[in-house]
């Protein structure tokens, strides 16, 4: 397969959204939110306009500090295909430790939750590496979005984004009532340093130039990760996970337990880890699966989500295995469509 880029390969949003764009690729628990794989390959093409217009290019190294949210999961497959790599550091490292960890990885840009802007400052940050705010990326993002709701094809109300206050809120009344036709996109996409200048007017028959068309930039052998390790002997080591490498442990991972398009899994292994990544998350993506994401760890709920969403895989470490054991909630837990524990 040499170094070439053959977006097969990696686009495995975009061909899932092509072949089953209804198909539900991501759940929030608990929050009534979902993701087609129509939306999630909107959304990461969204994505690389925004980073784009950061200056974020192939080769680019982008950290990111933030617990599990479903835009992290967008976020990485943006960076992939404009052939960026992405840098997940560890939320529980003092401000010392992710300041190695930025000063070894040589990162453009940190993007971080507003939970961690304490540490963030009392880390600091090397030069030529920018920073900012995870949130407002998202809600950015969400923003966009609105403006091309226009497009949405009948029955996909899934693409209305989640909750966004504001002017965002009020953006989207304009869309559709036609009021105040007069707010300029570049109005409502502020809050960043580098507002678009566009001056889109947001009328209920206008709508925004699609993104950019973003082929792969990205060959199979590059560097699409880097993980660092625990430091529990010596510094922390960046692993430098490839495309190829992705490629294959979804392809073994699929083989092993015959994984399908009608497969469910639960996700909840943080993603400065290979075990967010790597077990289940992509194999899933590349089978066109459904993944449901809880933000942490809990055993009853675990056991509760496996019998109401017919969890068929579930991934754990033998600790997490050992509390579902000795939870209250496992006696009665079903379990009837799980064919795998791993």
């Amino acid at each position: 397969m040499g170094n070439s880029r053959h977006s097969g390969f990696t686009d495995w949003i975009g061909r899932w959204a092509l072949y089953s764009p209804e198909q539900i690729m991501l759940e929030l628990d608990g929050s009534g939110k979902t993701w087609t794989y129509a939306r999630a390959n909107r959304l990461t093409r969204l994505l690389c306009d925004w980073l784009n217009e950061r200056g974020v290019t192939r080769g680019d190294r982008v950290a990111v500090l933030s617990q599990n949210e479903p835009e992290y999961v967008f976020l990485f497959f943006a960076l992939q295909r404009i052939g960026a790599i992405m840098v997940p550091i560890n939320y529980r490292l003092a401000g010392p430790e992710i300041r190695y960890v930025l000063d070894d990885a040589t990162p453009a840009l940190l993007l971080y939750q507003e939970l961690y802007a304490e540490v963030v400052q009392s880390a600091g940050l090397p030069t030529d590496c920018g920073s900012f705010s995870f949130e407002t990326m998202v809600e950015n993002l969400y923003k966009q979005e609105i403006f091309q709701s226009e497009d949405t094809p009948a029955g996909t109300s899934d693409m209305k984004p989640p909750d966004v206050p504001g002017e965002a809120a009020e953006a989207k009344r304009t869309l559709v009532t036609g009021e105040a036709a007069d707010i300029k996109h570049k109005e409502v996409i502020r809050g960043d340093t580098e507002t678009r200048q566009a001056e889109v007017v947001a009328g209920p028959d206008s709508t925004l130039d699609d993104t950019r068309v973003f082929e792969f930039e990205a060959a199979l052998q590059d560097v699409c990760m880097i993980l660092y390790t625990s430091g529990t002997t010596g510094r922390p080591k960046g692993a430098m996970i490839t495309n190829a490498m992705l490629f294959w442990n979804s392809v073994n991972t699929g083989l092993r337990l015959n994984l399908t398009q009608k497969d469910t899994t639960l996700i909840f292994a943080p993603f400065f880890h290979t075990g967010g990544w790597n077990v289940l998350t992509t194999p899933f993506i590349h089978r066109g699966a459904r993944l449901i994401m809880l933000r942490k760890f809990d055993p009853d709920r675990v056991l509760q989500v496996c019998d109401e969403q017919g969890v068929t895989i579930l991934f754990g470490v033998p600790t997490m295995m050992d509390m579902m054991y000795r939870s209250e909630a496992f006696p009665n837990a079903q379990l009837t469509e799980l064919r795998y524990a791993i």
